[in-house]
């Protein structure tokens, strides 16, 4: 019979291995906007780099059902953020996994992930910050830590609606005196 000390010392050890595996976070991510400004409606890019640990791997966005959990990419805040297209990434790599029994696709290493997105046609106030929430499961051959989401932030600035600024049209430009003409053969 296992004493109250000896059942004490092994919920304990258990616990301590829970709090660890889930502290444990072997994928490291940053986010940034691919444009530098851009206009109220208009589309950018959020580029995802991930840093997966050695040994370490994560599911893919096309993963399919019935095995580990996929990737996922979401944006918001909604009232100024949306997903405008397909997550483009790397070809996984597909193999079948006999911890679950199914072909599955993984990326490990270093891996980059873009997310397009269109600011809404009504962006007020010339910036504001995209919310990307980024769903996952990462494995070894051994184990899965359970799935987690990472919040990450992008910087978004734009043009703002009624700004002062207009753009100048190419006839108001001024010419320097060396520059010649552009005609055009069309």
């Amino acid at each position: 019979m296992i004493s109250a000390r000896h059942a004490f010392a092994i919920v304990a050890l258990a616990f301590s291995v829970a709090v660890s595996l889930r502290a444990q976070d072997p994928v490291h991510w940053t986010a940034k906007a691919s444009a530098a400004t851009l206009a109220p409606g208009g589309r950018f890019d959020v580029v995802l780099s991930a840093t997966v640990d050695e040994e370490w791997h994560v599911y893919s966005v096309t993963q399919g059902p019935g095995g580990p959990i996929p990737t996922t990419v979401a944006v918001g805040p909604k009232a100024l953020f949306t997903r405008d297209g397909a997550i483009l990434g790397p070809a996984p790599v597909t193999a079948f996994d006999p911890n679950f029994e199914i072909k599955t696709e993984t990326y490990d290493g270093a891996f980059t992930l873009t997310m397009p997105v269109k600011l809404a046609a009504d962006a007020r106030g010339g910036r504001g910050t995209a919310r990307v929430e980024v769903g996952y499961q990462a494995c070894t051959n051994r184990l899965c830590l359970p799935p987690t989401t990472v919040s990450l932030t992008v910087p978004v600035k734009w043009k703002a609606v009624g700004s002062s600024q207009s753009p100048v049209a190419s006839s108001q430009l001024p010419v320097a005196s060396n520059q010649l003409p552009v005609t055009s053969s069309q």
